[in-house]
């Protein structure tokens, strides 16, 4: 639908029940192929793509992070190397609605049936109060959300006491008051 988005694959059936082929262990990437060289790279290298070539995707059947944390520390104790680390907020993950939700809904987060996370920038998603994907899981909703829409702080009753709801807020209060001082 656009650049920039990030989606998660669900490996389990509501019930619990595993989904046959499921992506949970793999990576993949969807790529723009914007000049003729490198639609003719895609063809030679037998990527997948559309027909005109113009986009190519590569998966990778495994995410290996048991591995790739154990890389991380090490660059980090051995070589002073922070890996992985924010240098600000400049996106965020906002929830989005997979369908139609009704008063008493229940949220079932990153991964279930009520919602998906959707990239975008972290001013458009505090400005627009975008709840965070992060906080989506067992937030009650308190009025009517359409599907394809963002759900909204004010759409949900969330549990405020929450170690995750109170760094967030943290985060918010901390990115308002750098924009300002940017001013």
């Amino acid at each position: 639908e656009h650049s920039g988005t990030v989606e998660i694959v669900a490996s389990e059936q509501r019930d619990g029940t595993s989904i046959e082929d499921h992506l949970r262990w793999g990576v993949y990437i969807v790529f723009k192929a914007t000049t003729s060289l490198l639609r003719r790279f895609l063809e030679m290298h037998d990527f997948l793509r559309d027909p005109t070539s113009e986009f190519g995707a590569s998966y990778r059947p495994f995410h290996l992070i048991g591995l790739e944390v154990g890389m991380s520390v090490a660059s980090a104790v051995l070589r002073g190397e922070a890996t992985g680390s924010a240098d600000g907020f400049i996106a965020d993950v906002a929830s989005m609605t997979k369908k139609d939700l009704k008063p008493g809904d229940v949220l079932d987060g990153e991964g279930g049936y009520t919602v998906f996370g959707r990239l975008t920038s972290a001013r458009e998603s505090l400005t627009n109060r975008y709840l965070p994907l992060g906080l989506s899981s067992d937030a009650k909703v308190i009025k009517p959300i359409a599907k394809d829409t963002y759900v909204t702080y004010d759409d949900v009753e969330l549990g405020e006491t929450s170690l995750a709801f109170k760094i967030r807020k943290t985060l918010e209060e901390e990115y308002r008051e750098d924009s300002l001082s940017d001013e």
